[in-house]
């Protein structure tokens, strides 16, 4: 009852104090994964309908001749593999005064501490399009949050008219619309026609992609409005991290809430292991040899309830199991083993081994052969334990004194 009070104190303080005895989250990863707010299967499917997609891995992003899709910034600056910072504004205008196309997907989910996702701040979408040419641009959310998904009629003079089912959606407005639904724009470009925004990432996400028109409608965007045959993705960071180390999890919340729980379970495991948990257990005194002997054989075979012809072996494999426990053996597992080794002490004792051939005819004993099996057993265990009956001593012949000689020259009378 201690022990489960103070692991509920201590479950209670870590979760309170927890997260500012943490160190700052580490840096965010890539979403190009299988989870629900990865891109993976939308890459997949984009291949699997002939399009060429290319993760981009080199430093230098004007240098990208085909359409760079930026997938779900969360803020201005985009830090490349070497290191170097650059803003998302100054890449879209480098690449638009180099003839380049440049896609960006807005973010909208953010995973939550037990792992549940939720919309992502506004402060952080509007962050993803500080200085590039959609700033300023007004983001449109439902004012109530709900899981279900709206089954919304988008329209397009490229893409016609298309299908969504969409939870939350997120839309824009004030960009040149290219794709729009009730509430807003779902894909807008900028005056120049070289930058792309898709405000609701949902289009492009592993758990939605496959509904309604979401892969049709960006593969056409990419091959009708664009017209390109390959793209290059560039997955710059969920705020959600994804830690590859036993240390980085139990450094950062809530994995330090598991490490303090058994830390304090440990100390007052050792705490209590100072002192004895009640008194010793005494140890039964053995069986001896006498009626209780007799009985505790007796009530095994007889606890069974089965006919005499079954009841043989069990007979037999009682008093094997009881002569090997008392002579007080420690060779083999199984009863066979246990037979052998009762048989290598008849041996070493200048008499017949019985056990293990007992032990093998007992199984196919029948109602006539059952009482001689069962007496061998008797015979096998006074071979290794002695009788337990007691005979009483025999007694001495009297001698009877012979007759007297009769004399030869007597004469009857």
């Amino acid at each position: 009852m201690t022990l489960a009070v103070i692991s509920l104190l201590a479950t209670l303080g870590a979760i309170v104090f927890g997260r500012s005895l943490t160190p700052p989250p580490a840096l965010p990863r890539d979403s190009y994964g299988r989870g629900p707010l990865g891109h993976r299967a939308w890459a997949e499917t984009m291949r699997a309908l002939g399009l060429h997609v290319v993760r981009w891995t080199r430093p230098r992003y004007e240098d990208v001749s085909a359409p760079l899709f930026f997938i779900e910034p969360d803020h201005a600056e985009i830090t490349a593999p070497d290191g170097t910072t650059t803003s998302l504004g100054e890449i879209c205008r480098t690449r638009s005064e180099a003839g380049r196309i440049t896609v960006i997907v807005l973010p909208k989910w953010v995973l939550g501490m037990f792992g549940q996702a939720g919309p992502e701040l506004p402060s952080h979408v509007y962050d993803a399009l500080e200085s590039t040419p959609f700033e300023g641009t007004q983001v449109v959310w439902q004012p109530h949050i709900t899981g279900a998904r709206e089954s919304i009629t988008a329209s397009s003079p490229i893409l016609g008219e298309r299908h969504l089912e969409i939870p939350w959606p997120q839309t824009v407005i004030g960009p040149t619309p290219i794709l729009s639904g009730p509430t807003g724009t779902f894909i807008a470009s900028d005056p120049s026609g070289r930058v792309f925004l898709i405000s609701d990432p949902d289009l492009l996400h592993n758990f939605d992609v496959q509904r309604a028109d979401h892969a049709a409608i960006t593969h056409e965007m990419i091959t009708e409005l664009l017209h390109a045959d390959t793209i290059v993705i560039d997955e710059v960071f969920h705020e959600h991290v994804e830690t590859r180390s036993l240390g980085a999890i139990f450094s950062h919340f809530p994995g330090i809430l598991a490490l303090i729980h058994g830390a304090i379970v440990i100390l007052v495991v050792l705490f209590y292991g100072r002192r004895r948990f009640g008194p010793p257990r005494q140890t039964p005194a053995p069986y001896g040899r006498g009626p209780r002997e007799v009985i505790d054989v007796a009530a095994g075979v007889l606890a069974s309830g089965q006919a005499v012809e079954r009841l043989a072996p069990r007979y037999v494999e009682q008093v094997i199991l009881d002569a090997h426990r008392r002579l007080g053996l420690s060779e083999g597992k199984s009863i066979a083993q246990k037979a052998a080794a009762l048989d290598a002490i008849l041996v070493r004792r200048n008499l017949a081994p019985d056990a293990v051939r007992l032990l093998e005819t007992s199984q196919s004993a029948t109602r006539e052969t059952a009482l001689s099996y069962a007496a061998r057993a008797t015979q096998l265990r006074e071979s290794l334990l002695g009788s337990t009956k007691k005979t009483p001593p025999r007694e001495r012949p009297v001698s009877i004194p012979p007759p007297p000689p009769t004399s030869p020259t007597a004469s009857p009378p």
